[in-house]
């Protein structure tokens, strides 16, 4: 009678706890999987960068369990429901609406989180916050804001480009989900765009000097004074002066030096060794010299004929030219060229798509994007609209960097970077599977709204959102021929340099000049120098060996004078008497005539 009285209420008791089991693993599934259609409002509302509030949660409890092997990695995040933080400015990839929340394509973060919480076993819908763009005013820059959210969520959701100086503050990055390489970009055929200047300009004055660095002209001048001064010593030694002054022979002796460097060969022809040696020398020096100087100047003046924009590959060649790049103001963008290139003459923008419209409106002729979002943008009307745009170098990048999701580097107060480990995990999962690109190609063919491969911008009067003309555009577009526009390019110019190479890269980046500098030239200056001392040493051992020739001769002379003047005394005396004899014999013969 008892089983029987207490039977209904057993089984009545059973249908109502699975029931209640049922509604609890279904809500539990629901949980986990997410609501994606969208429509849940951030649960936190804390202001950014406030102080003194935090949502990090304690997870040192699975951490311990970790260690102790009691827990998998792939599980320590079960059933947690994690404090997230979204960027949600525009131009992220947190589609949310500040009325209606997220949006029913919650974009590739919400895509990825929610892979994540089906694999793993977390929720975030129900439990997230938002921040926007920071004002950029003092202790409210993007690295501010990074180090503000990690301190206050148990992890930050938006594309964070890793650096040292953000990993120093306390920052942990995860596995790189986006390609955070930046790269230069421009309109193409830029030089039709601006237009050359063929403007007289006060700089062209001087460009016939380009040839040669500052080093090579003092020491070609000092070369000129130098083979002035050798070549009057080699006269002087040669006793070739003449009744010249001093100063008109010194200042002729320059004048020949200098013709000479021009290859005007005015020594004439040299009738002694050192001569010789000293205008071979001279002759040899002044064919090097200009035959460098004219192959320079040919190849610096073909290469300016051009427009210089024409040229350009690179950041460096942007720098040295001296054109502004726009900027992400605050950004990775941003801080990397100041940080690494500080010559470049930086223009920041407040938002993305005011770097865009910048380069549309020719405000900067160049910009600096991420390699993701060029791959995104370049297809997108409201940032390329006229499918002008180009990556710069084809797939030369500024600098090479990843970027992704971040938490605290935190292992002893709240083990916060029990969840970084975790997320990896399945991130590494994620990127390895294909899982993450097939998540771009989805994300780009939503927001995408232009194929600049079809572009015809005859048919952009036909423009419109939604209407006839809008969907006729699309399908003449499909129906086009590809252009053969090459996005990429990479021009490769035969026997040409880029711009900042043609004269001389300013910024350490690495670009060669076509000046001509002191070590490539030093060899020509050397042998001159090392003929002109042997032409000098041939010289003076002739001058000395004619002194020492002197030097005998006079010797020799001088005891032949002296046994002359003997010689002619003796016969003197001899001659006197024998005159003396005559002129008695006359004479006595005379008288004896007389007689």
């Amino acid at each position: 009678m008892i089983f029987r009285s207490t039977f209904p209420i057993f089984l009545l008791s059973l249908v109502l706890c699975g029931t209640v089991f049922f509604q609890t693993v279904q809500v539990s599934a629901q949980d986990i999987a997410g609501n994606k259609n969208g429509g849940q409002i951030a649960y936190f509302d804390t202001p950014q960068f406030t102080n003194g509030v935090s949502h990090r949660q304690n997870v040192c409890d699975r951490y311990h369990a970790l260690n102790n092997d009691t827990i998998a990695l792939e599980d320590v995040l079960r059933g947690l429901k994690l404090n997230a933080v979204f960027g949600a400015y525009s131009g992220s990839y947190f589609n949310y609406n500040n009325e209606t929340g997220i949006q029913p394509y919650g974009g590739i973060v919400a895509e990825i989180m929610d892979e994540m919480a089906s694999r793993a076993g977390f929720t975030w819908r129900d439990s997230f916050g938002i921040y926007d763009v920071p004002s950029g005013g003092e202790n409210e820059t993007w690295t501010d804001l990074l180090v503000w959210s990690v301190d206050t969520y148990d992890i930050t959701i938006d594309w964070w480009a890793k650096s040292l100086a953000r990993m120093n503050l306390g920052v942990a990055f995860m596995k790189d989900w986006y390609d955070s390489s930046i790269i230069l970009i421009s309109k193409q055929n830029l030089e039709d765009e601006v237009g050359t200047d063929n403007s007289i300009s006060l700089d062209n004055f001087g460009n016939w000097m380009e040839p040669f660095t500052w080093e090579v002209w003092y020491t070609t001048l000092g070369t000129i004074l130098l083979s002035g001064i050798v070549y009057q010593l080699i006269e002087w030694m040669s006793n070739d002066r003449g009744d010249r002054k001093f100063w008109v022979w010194f200042s002729e002796s320059l004048f020949l030096s200098a013709m000479n460097a021009t290859q005007a060969y005015e020594y004439g022809t040299p009738r002694t060794a050192a001569g010789k040696i000293f205008g071979f020398s001279s002759a040899l020096w002044g064919l090097i010299l200009t035959a460098t100087y004219t192959a320079n100047l040919a190849s610096l003046l073909v290469t300016t004929s051009d427009s210089p924009l024409s040229q350009i590959e690179g950041i460096e060649d942007v720098t040295y030219l001296k054109y502004p790049v726009c900027t992400w103001e605050g950004t990775i963008l941003d801080s990397h060229l100041e940080a690494n290139h500080a010559s470049t003459i930086r223009k920041p923008k407040k938002e993305l798509v005011d770097v865009y419209d910048a380069l549309d409106d020719n405000d900067c002729l160049f910009a600096v994007d991420t390699a993701q979002g060029w791959l995104e943008h370049k297809s997108k009307r409201r940032y390329n609209p006229s499918c002008k745009l180009e990556w710069v170098g084809g797939d030369r990048k500024v600098s090479t960097n990843g970027a992704g999701f971040v938490a605290k580097a935190d292992s002893g107060l709240k083990c916060t970077s029990l969840i970084r480990d975790a997320m990896d995990y399945y991130l590494e999962q994620l990127v390895s599977e294909g899982w993450i690109e097939k998540a771009w190609e989805t994300e780009n063919k939503r927001k995408q709204d232009l194929d600049c491969d079809t572009f015809r911008p005859d048919l952009q009067a036909l423009d419109g959102f939604g209407d006839d003309n809008s969907r006729r555009l699309r399908r003449l577009q499909q129906e086009a021929i590809p252009s053969s526009r090459t996005h990429h390019r990479r021009r490769m110019k035969a026997g040409s340099k880029s711009a900042a190479s043609a004269a001389g890269a300013l910024d350490g980046g690495g670009g060669e000049s076509q000046q001509m500098e002191l070590g490539a030239m030093i060899g020509s200056f050397f042998v001159h120098w090392v003929m002109m001392a042997i032409a000098l040493a041939v010289a003076a051992f002739h001058r000395y060996r004619k002194q020492k020739q002197r030097d005998s001769m006079f010797s020799t002379t001088k005891e032949f004078d002296d046994g002359a003047s003997k010689a002619d005394l003796e016969n003197s005396g001899d001659a006197v008497e024998k005159n003396e004899d005559v002129g008695l014999r006359q004479q006595i013969q005379v008288l004896s005539q007389a007689l």
